[in-house]
């Protein structure tokens, strides 16, 4: 468990460091790169409409100007001499009169949006072209620009007109209307002049409409020496704090640009509410949040999969082969994980049940022959006093005289002789083959010589080692059971070494004998009633404890065509008492 947390911590730790961290840090810095870039586009795009209006005023302003000066002062205009003529004693006063608004007529259908030119003379009077005045005369002196323009003169001074001076027009209606007024210097003539003022329109507080009008964070007004003209009168507040000493334009208002048009005492003045200017930022803000997230909610569920699905498997695998180390092959794991991890858990499940059978299997092996040790142990006393017995009867034949007696004494002293020997001792195929020599030799005693007996082993066979009177059993079951009934029997052995496998065969020509009573000799307990054969069964299992697959013992045989028993034995490998199975 505490592996698992650990697995865990790692896997989250490596997560958060590679995964969350940068795609946070990458949405951070891309956040704050996209608020600079809106923040400054917006800043341009103000500046923009700043100097679009400024432009306006000014190119407005510069034109009228020109007008104003050409028609007084120009070579080919006659509107200065014109006005010398219209003091209130001149004879020819409605000529003039008629004759300046004629020009005049030019000029406003030549010029932009010219309102109105009034005339003030030198001797108090005044003479109004196209519209009148609706305010009274003096009230036109007082102002700014009138007065400027009698202290310089020469120079085309610059005002805005109070709402409602002239009688009709846009000005009568509270619109802006600029003014630009005029001296002549002396030596130009126009001595009946005092001041000319031109009254014209401005395309900037169309512009200024125009830009309010938008629902957007930017708004725009026009200030008059540092008080507000035209634009949004909601604004009027902010704008003269802006342009006032504070510097900060307030009422939601965070920040704005200022430019003053020169010559006029105008200062086209924006202000931005940084909320509504940041309202589409904020939305792509949130956009780009919400990706972020269902990206790293995709990273974590895929991280949390790849964790339970291939991670924890491969930990819970790795954790079991440290439990096969330690010997614990009874762990089990759950299948757990994607297919193929819960294969491998599979299969390393499956590997600790077959090591525990083997494990058992071989116990199992261990005990039974452990048991058949103790059993040949117990049996020793039996074949040690026959052996004497043996022994007493050949010496007594020997003194008879009985030779027959005395030979088949000394064969079964030859067999008794190997029952004796141990384990340790080496057993050679010679050994074998001596012993069913005497064997045979007391079975043709008993038979009187019905059968017939071939053995043919290779001289490399003849060297290698096995498991003594491994194959006296099988010739015994042979002549007892396979050559019952027969009047030519015959029994031959055979024995040779090839690729490190010792090959030996046993076969009869007796009666042979069928599937059922081959399997059941095959399977049998092994232990025979009096004067049966040892049985297949135990040869089988001996060969079996003592080298393992794929050696062992197979037998062809069939009713009426005999038996044949092969036996594969190691050469080359193998043991009898730990001892190798083949002399060299």
């Amino acid at each position: 468990m505490r592996k698992k947390a650990s697995v865990r911590r790692t896997f989250y730790r490596s997560f958060c460091l590679l995964i969350v961290l940068p795609l946070v840090a990458v949405a951070a810095a891309g956040s704050a790169l996209l608020y600079r870039k809106l923040l400054a586009d917006a800043r341009e795009m103000v500046q923009m409409r700043q100097e679009a209006v400024s432009s306006a005023l000014t190119q407005d302003v510069r034109q009228a100007s020109l007008q104003l000066a050409h028609f007084l002062l120009s070579e080919d205009s006659e509107g200065l001499a014109l006005v010398d003529e219209l003091p209130a004693s001149s004879s020819r006063r409605y000529e003039t009169a008629a004759r300046l608004e004629s020009i005049f007529d030019y000029y406003r259908l030549t010029g932009r949006r010219l309102e109105a030119l009034h005339l003030y003379l030198t001797d108090g009077t005044s003479y109004q072209l196209y519209t009148g005045l609706a305010v009274p005369q003096n009230r036109v002196k007082e102002a700014a620009w009138y007065r400027a323009a009698r202290q310089r003169p020469g120079e085309v001074c610059v005002g805005v007109a109070e709402p409602g001076t002239l009688l009709s027009g846009k000005n009568r209606r509270g619109d802006l209307l600029l003014t630009a007024a005029l001296q002549v210097e002396p030596g130009y003539g126009g001595s009946a002049l005092e001041v000319a003022c031109l009254y014209f329109e401005t395309d900037a507080e169309e512009m200024l409409e125009s830009y309010n009008s938008e629902a957007g964070a930017v708004r725009m007004a026009l200030a008059l020496d540092g008080a507000f003209l035209a634009g949004d009168e909601a604004l009027a507040p902010a704008v003269e704090r802006f342009l006032g000493p504070e510097g900060v334009p307030g009422g939601g208002m965070d920040w704005g640009i200022a430019t003053q048009v020169r010559n006029t005492g105008l200062t086209v003045v924006s202000l931005v509410d940084n909320r509504k200017l940041m309202a589409g930022y904020e939305r792509t803000l949130w956009l780009c949040a919400g990706a972020v997230a269902a990206m790293l909610g995709s990273y974590a569920l895929f991280s949390v999969l790849f964790l339970r699905r291939i991670v924890l498997p491969v930990q819970h695998l790795n954790e079991g082969m440290e439990r096969l180390q330690q010997g614990d092959f009874t762990h089990k794991l759950p299948p757990e994980g994607h297919l193929e991890m819960r294969q491998l858990l599979q299969r390393y499940n499956d590997t600790g049940d077959r090591m525990q059978a083997l494990i058992e299997e071989n116990r199992l092996r261990e005990e039974q022959r452990y048991a058949e040790e103790l059993k040949a142990l117990q049996s020793e006393i039996n074949p040690h006093f026959l052996l004497n017995t043996v022994n007493t009867i050949r010496f007594m034949a020997d003194l008879a005289r009985f030779d027959s007696i005395r030979d088949m004494a000394a064969d079964l002293m030859e067999i008794l002789r190997c029952m004796l020997r141990t384990p340790a001792e080496r057993y050679t195929l010679a050994d074998e083959a001596k012993i069913l020599e005497a064997y045979i030799h007391i079975m043709e005693v008993r038979y009187s010589g019905s059968f017939s007996f071939r053995c043919a082993f290779s001289p490399e066979s003849l060297a290698c080692r096995l498991p003594k009177l491994l194959l006296q059993p099988l010739v015994e079951n042979a002549l007892l059971h396979g050559l019952e009934g027969c009047e030519d029997g015959e029994v031959s052995l055979s024995g040779r070494t090839e690729d490190g496998v010792l090959y030996l065969s046993v076969c009869d020509n007796g009666v042979g004998m069928g599937p059922e009573r081959l399997a059941a000799c095959l399977s049998g307990p092994g232990e025979g009633k009096a004067g049966s054969s040892i049985g297949l069964a135990n040869v089988q299992r001996r060969i079996l404890l003592q080298y393992g697959a794929p050696y062992g013992l197979w037998v062809d045989s069939a009713p009426g065509r005999g038996t044949c028993i092969s036996i594969t034995l190691p050469a080359g490998s193998g043991r009898e008492g730990g001892l190798p199975c083949c002399a060299q």
